[in-house]
């Protein structure tokens, strides 16, 4: 074989999958084997048929010569029972001469009896046609010989040597042919069994040979793929190497930048195992625990740590978020340090493998010492403003509602219009201040509630008359689509509070002549009620900050639909200390729903609104 397709070879095998080579190997192994395995069985066939027809053979020459035997012995007594002369053993020769007669024919029948060959049985007819003739001769020549005159025994003399010594001579002749026949047989059978044995032979080392040569040729491609797959095992460990080297060098350049944003960032951040341990840190959150490096910071406790001299201990905490996977978010927490109070936003998660399993605990602070103060001092501002308007307020509305009552008799219409615009606006203004003191109550916890027994569906019809003539004046109609009787525990004024703001909401933004739809429906133990526009709709962008202080839609709503903006804050804050939600679907262009939810079974309000009837 030449070279270039040795290494064809090679290469074939060292590229298929051993696994494959084997199979493919050990089938085509099988198939010489029992191809082999089935010839030597047919020879072995063969064989026995050799020596079952070798035995039969055996057997037909053994009976021939025995026919031999007799025929000769029967020549004999004949000529003994011819010549003797004593009439007993005459007499004794003739029984004799016929036992041999009986088992001549019976030996005969025997070899009849045998698988017999065309040639055998031209033998046998021969001397079927001769012992017809011989017999009666026989018979006739011992009949003459025992008569004993000389006439007789001359007759039995001639029947001797004319009839039966030649007949038996014939007979022996055939059977001694038939003998050669027999033995010819026999030889051609020990050819057959000799060739049948050397072709079984050389099958069985042409078996050993294949056997040994699939066995090396199988252990050549066992080599060569052992040898391609250590080659593949090599590169595949050095590009494993080099990108194990690559990543290492990545996650470390990740860790760096991480690290490095997370340390000029203003918040403090840290990250705990699921047992409560430290694994990690910012730089803030070092300092803040006394911690010079944030690598001594891996494998402490809470109880190992202060917090601006402070013993820092949240474990409790930080494995009740652990064991219940729920997020604390923008947890405000007041600190005192050096008798000054310190504000801290704290926001904890639990940390989750790619198993989404929680091993940890993620947190971070945010100092909003200086947004207290300042939202403070915006409170107390507001609060002080608020307190020094409303009084003046009051008073100037209740001059101009006495000048537009009739006070003055005769006002010129010029006069009217502006009494009319300030009394307007005046009344906003008091609005507005009302609004705001209300939100500083709730905010503070100082808003009182009375909570009774009401009928819902009664403050809805009760709502709905009073802001008729409101919604008269946007050419807007007001339908109860459908109510039903259900008994809450609540604060009066407050719902009358929601329902007023809900309804004064959709009528503005309702289109001339057009519908506010409210429903109330008992769903699942709970009151629900829809207050649906089909007005223009809330924007995207406005709906996440819809429930915000001083929200409305755009600019132009504060002036073309009177509101302060406060009335979805105050409404949300009186349903939540209900026990309640508040929410709103809207399409531009097609209107707004808000849906209220107030649930039935209240009594054990929050000891939080209880504490609030003050």
């Amino acid at each position: 074989m030449q070279l270039p397709h040795v290494k064809k070879l090679i290469s074939f095998f060292s590229t298929r999958d051993v696994s494959v080579i084997l199979v493919l190997t050990f089938v085509s192994l099988l198939a010489i084997i029992l191809f082999i395995w089935h010839s030597n069985e047919e020879h072995l066939l063969d064989m026995r048929e050799i020596i079952d027809k070798n035995q039969i053979a055996s057997q037909k020459m053994q009976m021939v010569n025995n026919l031999i035997e007799l025929a000769r012995s029967r020549t004999s007594l004949t000529a003994g029972v011819i010549y003797e002369e004593d009439p007993f053993v005459q007499d004794e020769l003739g029984l004799q001469l016929d036992i041999l007669a009986s088992r001549f024919a019976r030996l005969r029948r025997e070899l009849l009896s045998l698988p017999l060959s065309i040639k055998e049985k031209k033998y046998l007819e021969k001397q079927a046609a001769i012992v017809p003739i011989i017999l009666p001769a026989q018979r006739r020549s011992v009949e003459l010989a025992i008569e004993g005159d000389s006439a007789s025994l001359k007759e039995a003399k001639r029947l001797l040597h004319e009839i039966v010594n030649p007949g038996q001579n014939q007979l022996v002749k055939i059977f001694t042919e038939l003998i050669d026949h027999q033995r010819k047989n026999i030889d051609k059978l020990a050819i057959l069994s000799r060739e049948s044995y050397e072709t079984a032979r050389e099958q069985s080392h042409l078996l050993v040979r294949i056997v040994l040569v699939f066995g090396t040729v199988l252990s050549i491609i066992v080599v060569l793929r052992v040898a391609s797959i250590q080659r593949k095992i090599a590169n595949a460990r050095d590009e494993l190497e080099v990108t194990v080297r690559e990543r290492t060098r990545e996650l470390a350049e990740s860790q760096t930048t991480l690290q490095t944003v997370l340390d000029t960032i203003p918040t403090r951040v840290f990250w705990k195992d699921s047992s409560n341990i430290f694994r990690g840190c910012n730089h803030l959150f070092a300092l803040d625990v006394g911690i010079d490096s944030i690598d001594d910071i891996k494998g402490k406790r809470d109880s190992d740590l202060v917090f601006h001299a402070i013993p820092f201990n949240n474990e409790q905490e930080d494995q009740e978020i652990i064991a219940s996977g729920v997020s604390q978010l923008n947890k405000e927490i007041g600190v005192e340090v050096n008798h000054n109070q310190s504000w801290w936003e704290v926001s904890k998660a639990p940390l989750r493998n790619e198993n989404n399993e929680i091993v940890g605990i993620l947190g971070s602070y945010i100092d909003i010492s200086e947004r207290k103060r300042i939202e403070s001092m915006k409170d107390e501002f507001v609060s002080t403003v608020s307190h020094e308007l409303r009084t003046p307020l009051t008073s100037i509305n209740g001059s101009l509602s006495l000048l537009l009552g009739g006070a003055i008799e005769s006002l010129s219409p010029q006069v009217q219009n502006l009494l009319d615009i300030a009394s307007r606006n005046t009344q906003r203004l008091l609005s507005l201040i009302n609004d705001i003191l209300d939100l500083q109550k709730m905010e503070a916890g100082k808003m009182k509630y009375v909570f009774q027994p009401i009928d819902i569906a009664d403050l809805l019809v009760k709502s709905v008359e009073e802001n008729g003539e409101y919604a008269k004046n946007y050419s807007v109609t007001l339908k109860i689509i459908e109510k039903t009787s259900i008994i809450v525990s609540a604060d009066e004024n407050r719902i009358m509070q929601v329902f007023g703001n809900l309804l004064s909401n959709a009528i503005k933004f309702s289109s001339e002549g057009g519908i506010v739809e409210i429903t109330l429906t008992c769903q699942d133990n709970n009151a629900m009620i829809k207050v649906s526009d089909h007005g223009r709709g809330i924007p995207a962008r406005f709906r996440k900050t819809l429930f915000g202080k001083f929200s409305q839609v755009d600019a132009s709503d504060s002036r073309k639909n009177s509101g302060t903006g406060l009335g979805l804050a105050i409404t949300k804050t009186i349903v939540e200390k209900h026990q309640g939600t508040i929410d709103f679907t809207s399409q531009e262009g097609k209107g707004t729903t808000f849906f209220l939810v107030l649930p039935t079974n209240n009594s054990n309000l929050s000891k939080e609104n209880q504490a609030a009837n003050f």
